[in-house]
C-alpha cells in the first residue's frame, strides 16, 4: 500500500474505504474513514495544539543553531496564542544588501489555524458579500412576496450548479467550496424565515420574532458545543443502518435533489412556451 502514496498526503477518504473493503472484507462509513484519517495524521504529525505548546522550545533551539536570530512569541491576557515572529540571523545580515521591496505571501500556509492574520481583510470582505446577498434575498422575498417553488429552485441552481459539477468531476468535497454552502445555508434561512406565516411579514412584531429565531439558530449551530458532532453521529448511524432503510432515505434525498435540479429548467420551458 505504501508505494501507492508517495506524494506525502497519504490515502484519501475514498482510498481508505477501498483499502478496508479489499483487505478486511468489511464496509466502513465515510465519517469513520474521515475521523480515522484525522486521528492517524495527528498521531504522525502531531496536533496543531501540540505545535503551539512547543513554540517556546522551538524558539530556544532556533536561536541556538542560528546565531543572531530574533524570535517573539506573544500571548493574550488569557495565555492564548496571539502571534509569533521569527527572523533568522542570515536574514538580518542580508537585509542591508537587498533592494527595498516588501512582499507578504501566506498562500503556502496550511492547517486549522492557517492565514489567521494574513487574510483577515479577505474574511471581512467575504462576510460583507454574504451579508449583502442575504440582504438582497430578504428584500426580494419581503417586498415581492414571491415564495413559489420555481423562484426558490432557480436560486438553488444558480448557487450550486457549478460547485456540483466541480465536486463530481474533481472528486472534491462540497465543503471545500465553503462560500457556496454558506450562501445556500443563509438562502434557506431567509426563505424559511419569511416563507413561514408569510402573510404576517408586515407585522413588526412577527418580523422581530423571526429575526430572533434566526439568530438563535445560528448560535445553536456554531456556538453550542457538540451540535455539529451530533449531526455527524446521525450521518454515521445512517451508514450503519440496514440496507433497505438506508436506500430509502438516500432515495428520498435524491428525489428532492432531482426536483431542485429539474424545476428551473421546467419553469424556463413553461415560461418560454
Amino acid at each position: 500500500m505504501l508505494p501507492s502514496f508517495l506524494n506525502g498526503k497519504g490515502p484519501s477518504i475514498r482510498d481508505i474505504k477501498i483499502i478496508v473493503q479489499v483487505d478486511l472484507s468489511c464496509k466502513i462509513s465515510h465519517w469513520k474513514c474521515l475521523k480515522s484519517s484525522e486521528i492517524a495524521k495527528a498521531m504522525i504529525r502531531g496536533t496543531p495544539e501540540y505545535g503551539y505548546a512547543v513554540l517556546d522550545g522551538y524558539c530556544h533551539m532556533l536561536m541556538s543553531v542560528n546565531e543572531g536570530s530574533k524570535t517573539s512569541l506573544k500571548l493574550d491576557n488569557q495565555g492564548r496564542f496571539k502571534y509569533f515572529f521569527v527572523s533568522l540571523g542570515a536574514w538580518i545580515r542580508g537585509l542591508v544588501h537587498m533592494k527595498k521591496v516588501l512582499a507578504v505571501d501566506g498562500t503556502f500556509l496550511s492547517g486549522r489555524y492557517d492565514r489567521v492574520l494574513l487574510v483577515v481583510v479577505a474574511h471581512i470582505l467575504r462576510a460583507a458579500y454574504v451579508w449583502m446577498t442575504g440582504f438582497g434575498n430578504f428584500s426580494y422575498y419581503y417586498i415581492r412576496k414571491d415564495f413559489i417553488l420555481a423562484r426558490f429552485t432557480q436560486m438553488m441552481w444558480r448557487l450550486n450548479f457549478l460547485v456540483f459539477f466541480s465536486c463530481v468531476v474533481l472528486n472534491n468535497n462540497y465543503m471545500l467550496y465553503y462560500i457556496c454552502p454558506m450562501h445556500t445555508l443563509f438562502m434557506l434561512m431567509v426563505y424559511g424565515a419569511l416563507g413561514i406565516f408569510n402573510k404576517y411579514n408586515e407585522n413588526a412584531t412577527v418580523i422581530a420574532i423571526k429575526f430572533i429565531a434566526c439568530f438563535l439558530v445560528v448560535i445553536l449551530m456554531w456556538e453550542v458545543p457538540g451540535v455539529v458532532e451530533e449531526v455527524e453521529r446521525w450521518m454515521e448511524k445512517l451508514e450503519e443502518t440496514e440496507v433497505k432503510r438506508r436506500i430509502s432515505i438516500k432515495a428520498a434525498v435524491a428525489i428532492m435533489s432531482l426536483t431542485v435540479f429539474v424545476s428551473p429548467w421546467y419553469a424556463w420551458y413553461a415560461g418560454a412556451t
